[in-house]
């Protein structure tokens, strides 16, 4: 024989407080839309890029994360956290390079010198301050594979 248990009114209302104040799970921190437009040589891409935010010193309380972007054809982009394209990036100081290739007499080619594949080497940098509104005048030329 089993002995039924039951919660009281009091417990009852604890726990619905608990869920509903607490939520599902710990909230993400802000983040800051960014955009803006990549070119190559000037003009647009043979092909979508992306564009890659590595994160060297996040601003304090933010943790430490990276942010990509898809780049269209012309250059657009909105940059992305957390698996959303354009959630933006936490407030930090970001090195960012771009990746773009193409397939060439059967070959994978990369469009992109190896100078801006990498985010110490490409010169590309950004910061964003806590508080900051969206940033949206971002523009960076990158010059084409010899």
């Amino acid at each position: 024989m089993y002995a039924s248990k039951s919660l009281s009114l009091p417990s009852a209302i604890l726990l619905v407080l608990l869920v509903v104040v607490g939520g599902c799970g710990p909230s993400r921190p802000d983040t800051v839309p960014i955009s803006g437009k990549i070119t190559l040589d000037g003009g647009s891409w043979p092909n979508e890029a992306m564009l890659f935010f590595g994160c060297v010193e996040p601003a304090e309380g933010y943790p430490k994360r990276t942010g990509k972007a898809i780049v269209a054809k012309d250059g657009s982009f909105k940059v992305g956290t957390f698996g959303n394209e354009t959630d933006g990036l936490m407030p930090g100081k970001y090195q960012v390079y771009v990746m773009c290739e193409g397939v060439v007499n059967g070959k994978t080619v990369s469009y992109v010198p190896d100078k801006y594949q990498i985010g110490s080497q490409s010169g590309m940098e950004l910061e964003v301050e806590p508080g900051s509104q969206a940033i949206d005048n971002l523009l960076w030329d990158v010059p084409s594979k010899k």
